[in-house]
């Protein structure tokens, strides 16, 4: 982690200007990386228009996770919570590339497993954008446990298509988020589970 910030800020010392997608990277990088703030732009990334999910919650709500089967994204305290909501009606669709940590991915099935979800879970891997977008109209809440996000796309994303948001207070989150989304403590299933 060292070494890689190190290159990092060897690298963006270099660059005229830094362009950035949110104001918490950009802070980030001023503080940790010592870009100077004059060198750095915020430019969020757009959206292309959606329709609104219509929350069937037919015959049970279904909850979607969009990103990365990654240590950082921690889909494993997502299945810690509903681990915890086990006795309720839910179904549960992850979407994103399991291939980039293997370690992850493996950690993630064991931890379905464990918790006796398999049934409940559905781990898609990466999707193209109709599919995507499919899970996102069948979805009735979205949920980003993730310990740190530069920006939060999906969650923006989400929120667009009028789906509620359940998210972890990491990074950029509550930047994307504006407001609008139950933002809990990184790592607290407890609190997922509640909100």
């Amino acid at each position: 982690s060292a070494r890689m910030l190190a290159a990092e800020a060897a690298a963006l010392a270099r660059c005229a200007r830094v362009l950035t997608t949110s104001r918490t990277t950009a802070e980030t990088l001023r503080t940790r990386l010592g870009v100077p703030a004059a060198r750095i732009a915020v430019a969020p990334p757009g959206l292309t228009p959606a329709p609104c999910a219509p929350r069937r919650r037919d015959p049970a709500p279904m909850i979607l996770g969009v990103g990365t089967i990654s240590a950082r994204k921690d889909w494993g305290t997502l299945v810690a919570a509903l681990s915890r909501l086990s006795d309720r009606d839910w179904t549960c669709a992850i979407a994103g590339d399991d291939a980039r940590d293997p370690d992850a991915a493996q950690a993630l099935r064991a931890a379905i497993e464990t918790a006796g979800l398999a049934p409940r879970i559905r781990l898609t891997g990466a999707l193209g954008r109709a599919a995507l977008d499919a899970l996102y109209l069948d979805a009735d809440l979205f949920c980003l446990p993730s310990r740190y996000e530069g920006y939060g796309m999906v969650i923006v994303e989400a929120m667009m298509r009028g789906l509620p948001v359940v998210a972890c207070d990491a990074g950029a989150v509550p930047e994307a988020a504006g407001g609008a989304a139950r933002l809990v403590p990184p790592g607290d299933p407890e609190a997922m589970a509640g909100s």
